[in-house]
C-alpha cells in the first residue's frame, strides 16, 4: 500500500510538472518539445550539482530538496551524502577530542610528576636541614625540641625550665635571669648553672631573690664556682644585695668565697646593698676592690663604721676607678665622713651618696668647687 501511494505521488508530481511546462510554453510561445528538452537539461544539471557536491553542502542539500518537490528522487541520495559528510565530521571531531584528551592526560601526568618531584626535593631539603640543625644544636650542648607554641622544632638552652619565659629560652642570659628570678635550692641552682656553663657567657648576675644569707660557705663555693664559668668574660653588673636587712650576717668563710669571686672577675657594677656587712667582713672584701675595675660600688645599708670609711678613702677611691659610690645608711660618724671628704681631692668620683648616716649628706661632686 505504501509503494502504491509513493507511485501515485510520483505520477501526480510528474503530471503537475508537465502541466506547468505546457503552460509556460504557451506563455513564451515555445513548442512543447523544446521546453521539455530545456527542463531535462536543467534537471540534469541540478542532479550533477547534487551528485558531485560541487558547491557547499547546504546548497547541494537545498537543490536536492527542490528537485524532490518536483518529483525527482535524489533527496535520499543527498541525505546519504550528507550522512557520509556528518560521519566524516564526527570522526574528525572524535579524533580531535581524543587528541585533546590524550594531551590533557599527558599534561596532567607531567604536572603531577613535576609536583611530586618538587615535593620530594622540598621534603629532602627539609630533612637535610632538620638533621643539620639538630646536629649543630646538639653540638652546642643545646636541646633540640618540638615547641607546640610555634609548631616547629627549636634549638633552646633551657626549654623545660618553668621559671623561664619562652622568649628567653634560647639565650644563656635569658635562662639565667629566669632561673634567678625566684628562690632556688642550692642543689637545683648548681645543677642548672652547670648546664648553662657550657654556653655563651653572661654579662650580669643578680642574686637578689636567692636566700644567700642562709647559704653555708660550701654552698657559696658551689654556686660561685659555676658563676665564675659563666662570667669568664667579665660582668657589667653583679648584684648580691637583698630587699630587706637580714637578721644574720654572712659567715666569714662565705665572705671569703665572695671576695675570691670578685677578685677573679672583671666587674663594672658591684651591688652589696643590705648584706649587714660589718668592719670585719669589709676587711675581707676590701682587697678584692683594689684588684677589680669597679666603676659603680653600692655599699648602702650595711654596718660600716669609721674604720671602713678610712680604708675606703685611703685606698679604693684613690685608685681612680670608682665613679659612683653609695654609703647611705651606714653607721660611720663625722670623722669617717671627713676621711671620705678629704679623699675627694684625689679621686675621679662623680657621685657619692652618704645619706642616712650619722651626718646625712648627698652630693654631686664638683671638683672645681672643691
Amino acid at each position: 500500500m505504501q509503494t502504491r501511494r509513493f507511485v501515485d505521488c510520483e505520477n501526480h508530481n510528474s503530471t503537475s510538472l508537465l502541466l506547468i511546462i505546457n503552460a509556460l510554453g504557451r506563455i513564451v510561445n515555445r513548442p512543447y518539445p523544446y521546453l521539455i528538452k530545456q527542463a531535462r537539461i536543467a534537471t540534469s544539471r541540478l542532479r550533477d550539482v547534487v551528485r558531485t557536491n560541487q558547491y557547499n553542502w547546504f546548497l547541494s542539500t537545498y537543490t536536492a530538496y527542490k528537485l524532490w518537490t518536483l518529483g525527482d528522487g535524489l533527496l535520499p541520495l543527498q541525505l546519504s551524502l550528507t550522512d557520509n559528510i556528518m560521519r566524516r565530521l564526527y570522526k574528525r571531531l572524535l579524533g580531535f577530542v581524543l587528541l585533546v584528551s590524550a594531551l590533557s592526560i599527558w599534561f596532567i601526568k607531567m604536572y603531577a610528576r613535576a609536583r611530586l618531584l618538587v615535593l620530594v626535593v622540598s621534603k629532602s631539603s627539609s630533612g637535610v636541614k632538620y638533621l643539620y640543625d639538630k646536629y649543630t644544636c646538639e653540638l652546642q650542648h643545646k636541646q633540640w625540641v618540638l615547641s607546640h607554641r610555634v609548631a616547629e622544632h627549636i634549638c633552646a638552652i633551657c626549654p623545660d625550665w618553668g621559671e623561664v619565659s619562652f622568649d628567653a629560652i634560647k639565650t644563656t642570659q635569658g635562662c639565667l635571669d629566669g632561673l634567678l628570678s625566684i628562690a632556688q635550692s642550692v642543689s637545683t641552682l648548681q645543677k642548672k648553672l652547670k648546664h648553662l656553663a657550657h654556653h655563651h657567657p653572661v654579662n650580669h648576675v643578680s642574686l637578689v631573690h636567692q636566700p644567700i644569707t642562709t647559704w653555708s660557705s660550701h654552698d657559696w663555693d658551689l654556686i660561685l664556682t659555676e658563676l665564675e664559668k659563666l662570667a669568664r668574660e667579665g660582668l657589667d653588673i653583679f648584684n648580691v644585695s637583698q630587699f630587706v636587712l637580714p637578721n644574720v650576717t654572712l659567715e666569714e668563710d662565705s665572705v671569703k668565697q665572695l671576695a675570691g669571686f670578685i677578685n677573679n672577675t672583671v666587674i663594672k657594677t658591684l651591688d652589696l646593698n643590705r648584706l649587714a656587712i660589718g668592719d670585719d667582713n669589709f676587711d675581707l672584701l676590701f682587697w678584692s676592690f683594689l684588684k677589680t675595675n669597679v666603676s659603680v660600688l653600692n655599699l648602702a645599708y650595711n654596718e660600716l663604721s669609721t674604720a671602713s670609711y678610712a680604708k675606703l678613702a685611703n685606698n679604693t677611691l684613690g685608685q681612680g676607678y670608682v665613679k659612683w659610690l653609695s654609703l647611705a645608711g651606714n653607721i660611720a660618724d663625722g670623722s669617717g665622713l671627713s676621711f671620705i671628704a678629704t679623699s675627694l681631692f684625689n679621686t675621679s668620683l662623680e657621685y657619692i651618696d652618704i645619706s642616712n648616716t650619722t651626718v646625712a649628706y648627698s652630693h654631686h661632686v664638683d671638683h672645681q668647687i672643691l
